[in-house]
């Protein structure tokens, strides 16, 4: 019966590593790289909304707001 245990150990300590190494750990490595993925994205949506207020904040705005009448193409409308 001894013999028995050791075997029935040896092959739940077997399976037991095979699960751990074969899903437990490439899950947590697969989550490290998303959350780093996710912080660099967010990094870089900071900067580029940062860049972009300073940019609109350095423009002139504009004061003429009349329209030019060189935009403006004048037509007939054609009746039946």
């Amino acid at each position: 019966m001894s013999l028995f245990k050791i075997i029935l150990w040896a092959f739940v300590l077997y399976y037991l590593y095979k699960f751990i190494f074969t899903l437990v750990v490439p899950v947590t490595k697969v989550a490290k790289e998303m959350k780093s993925k996710v912080e660099q994205m967010q990094s870089m949506q900071q900067e580029q909304q940062h860049t972009q207020t300073n940019t609109v904040h350095q423009q002139p705005t504009k004061t003429n707001t009349t329209p030019n009448k060189a935009d403006y193409i004048e037509f007939e409308e054609i009746k039946p």
